[in-house]
Order: structure tokens, then sequence, then C-alpha cells
């Protein structure tokens, strides 16, 4: 074991020599070919393997559809969803011609890192790593996160802290390994720590994802490296994983389509598509309204529940507040109805394991809607969501007019 040891310090300290000198010489680079010869060498350095099997929970993988170039059947394809086939450029955790699966456990990082701005439309992929299987990650988390995190029972963080605590030199590493990882990619910056960083922090991650070290325990390999978001700014991260454990050891449950409503927070959908057997049979989501009641009345009278008869203007007519509910009920998904425009002010979480299980259930959501007046009733509903194939084709849920 002392010789193991030994043998984990000796690469650990190389590594931080190594690294340091790296960082160093790119600040000096003035072209591709230059960053190419980093590249090339620092894909085949040695970096020691300090994985734990820290990770559970969904992962997200969005992906942006140009509609004028691809073809709507390639969203009934899984492997649209999944890693690229080939990459021409480095990218933050790949070198050319080797693809890199790249994901995030919340989906508005997922959104960011996938360059989705507000309107556009995006596939987000829901993945998961098989029951029988165990990711072996590898930790690049500021320590000082990795600690509060700890010290508020993440046992997950916890994992990922004593793996980086074995060592003083492995903390130092991981660090530096890090702030790499964490340096904006900018091709127009004059500073070439930022123009050809993808081209170190890109060889950095190859070496660790893709070499095998030999163990007293057997041959292992590095499965994901766990790194901050930089376009979030280092308060969210994101997972690089290696082709060949997607394909083996994960799934793709669902897609959702959606579309951004503002900014990178508020999205909505209305598709879903379930893979079965490597094919995407996509599924529209229904409403129905079971039950709906009128709570509360904000007027000029101040906010109170509804009286008796009491009578509302609605659309240029006087209804009842029983006219009204039948009337609203009756309508509040006919497209040509003024209720069409009601929505919930609570959104769903798409990457909540349970979220398929709540569109099978019965929700009861407020719903509120100005009256002609400027009042405003609150609705307490009862929807019954389903998903049904009903009218549902691949141009529909691609949102491409052959016509």
């Amino acid at each position: 074991m002392d010789e193991l040891n030994d043998d984990i310090i000796r690469i650990a300290n190389d590594a931080c020599s190594y690294l340091e000198s790296q960082t160093m010489r790119l600040r000096s680079v003035v072209s591709c070919a230059e960053a190419d010869d980093i590249m090339n060498e620092v894909s085949n350095h040695e970096f020691p393997q300090i994985n734990c099997d820290a990770f559970s929970g969904l992962l997200v993988r969005c992906v942006k559809i140009d509609k004028t170039k691809d073809n709507p059947s390639s969203i009934t394809q899984m492997k649209r969803f999944s890693f690229p086939p080939c990459v021409k450029k480095p990218g933050r955790m790949n070198i050319p011609g080797v693809p890199t699966f790249y994901a995030a456990d919340r989906i508005e990082t997922a959104l960011i890192e996938s360059d989705i701005t507000e309107g556009d439309e995006f596939y987000a992929g829901i993945w998961a790593v098989k029951d029988n299987a165990s990711m072996l990650s590898y930790p690049c988390i500021p320590y000082k996160i990795l600690c509060e995190l700890s010290a508020n029972g993440d046992e997950k963080a916890l994992k990922m802290k004593n793996s980086i605590d074995r060592f003083p030199c492995i903390r130092r590493m991981t660090d530096l390994i890090r702030k790499v990882f964490s340096i904006p990619h900018d091709e127009k910056s004059k500073f070439s720590e930022n123009k050809y960083i993808y081209y170190l922090s890109g060889a950095i991650a190859h070496s660790i994802l893709n070499k095998q070290k030999a163990t007293m325990n057997g041959i292992y390999q590095t499965d994901a490296i766990i790194y901050p978001s930089v376009k979030m700014l280092g308060s969210t991260y994101n997972l690089a994983i290696r082709p060949d454990f997607v394909k083996q050891h994960m799934k793709l449950l669902y897609v959702v389509k959606g579309t951004l409503n503002e900014g990178h927070i508020y999205y909505s959908f209305d598709y879903v598509g379930f893979n079965e057997n490597d094919t995407i049979i996509w599924k529209q989501i229904r409403k129905r309204i079971k039950e709906l009641k009128i709570t509360m009345i904000n007027n000029g009278c101040g906010i109170h529940s509804p009286l008796p008869n009491e009578t509302i203007r609605f659309d240029g007519k006087d209804y009842t507040i029983p006219m009204f509910e039948s009337y609203a009920y009756g309508q509040l998904n006919n497209q040509n109805s003024p209720l069409k425009d009601i929505k919930s002010d609570r959104d769903e979480d798409i990457t909540d394991p349970t979220w398929v299980r709540k569109w099978e259930e019965d929700t009861e959501q407020y719903l509120v809607h100005s009256l002609d007046n400027g009042a405003e009733v609150q609705m307490k509903a009862t929807i019954e969501s389903f998903f049904s194939t009903d009218g549902v084709e691949i141009e529909k849920v691609f949102g491409y007019n052959t016509e």
C-alpha cells in the first residue's frame, strides 16, 4: 500500500509542475500549430486517477435543432440526443476526432451551455445511469464548495472531498485542473490563454478519460469528469462522460420539446418523446379540466371569497358565479375562447424523476384571469394531464411546415 501511495504522490506532484509549465507555455502561443503541439503532448501525459462513485440522479443534455438544415426525422433517432458522432475542433473537454458526451444535472445549466436563447425551441434529453452501473467520476469542483456541501450533509460532495483529502498534492492538482477548465473561451481574445484554452483543457480531459490505470484492485478507467460551468460563472456543474460508458451504462429516458420563454429560467413544453428501442416515440401532452371553482375575487371592494349569486362581468357579459364557472369549465381549452390565455403559475420540473408520473395524475392548479372592470378572479382547477399520440406528426413536433 505504501508503494501505491508513493506512486500516486509522485504522479500528482509531477502533474502539478507539468500543468503549471503548460499553462505558462499557452500564454505565449500565437498560432493553432503551436497550440496543437501542446494538445498532442498533454493528451499523452499521465494524471493520477482519483475517482469516486459520487454521481446520482438525472442528467440533462439540451440540443438546438436547425430547422433549415436538419431533417425532421432526426428527432425520432435516439442518437440525435446523445454524443456527436465526430468533432473537428477541440472542445472544453475533448480533442478533435474524439467525441465526449456533455451533460448537466440542471436544465438551466444545460440550456445556457447549449447557447439556447430566449424564444428558441430546444430538445432536452433526460438521461440516467442504469441501476446496475456506477459512474467513476473525477472531481474538479472548488474545495471550499465541497467542504460547505459536505458540512450540509451532501453525501456526493463528501465522497469527492474524501478522495481529494487523501494527499495534499491531489488537492493542489485538482485545483490547477479546475482553473484550466474554468478559463472562458474567446477566439477573438488578444490573450492566448482565452483564445487557445480548449487545446489545453481538452487535452487534459482526454488524458483523464481515456487512459486506463492499473491498481491493486484491477484495471479501471475514469467514466466522467465533474467540472464547473463557465457560462454559469461556476455556480453549477457539467459532466463530461466517455461515449462508451454512455452506450453501455446509461439510458435515455425521454426527450422534451420546449421553448425558452424568458432568459434561462422559464420554459414551456407540449411534446414528450419516449425512448423505445433507440427510437423516439413522440406524444403530445393533453389536459382535461375535471372541475373548476372560483375561490377568490379581487375588485374595488377588496379581496373576498365569492358571494352567493354574485355577478361578475367578462367579455361584455354579466355572469353569476355558478354561470361563469360553468362557462369557464367548457371554454378553458378552447383556442377561440377569451379564456385561452389562462395559464398555471407553476412550472413542472422536467428533471424530477417523478415528472412523468405527475402528468398521469390529477393536479390542482390556481388560475387567475382579469375581468372587464379590472377585477381578478382566482379559480382552483383540477386538471388531468395525459399523453396522446392522436394527431401528432413529426413535422408538428419538429415545428417544421412542409407546405
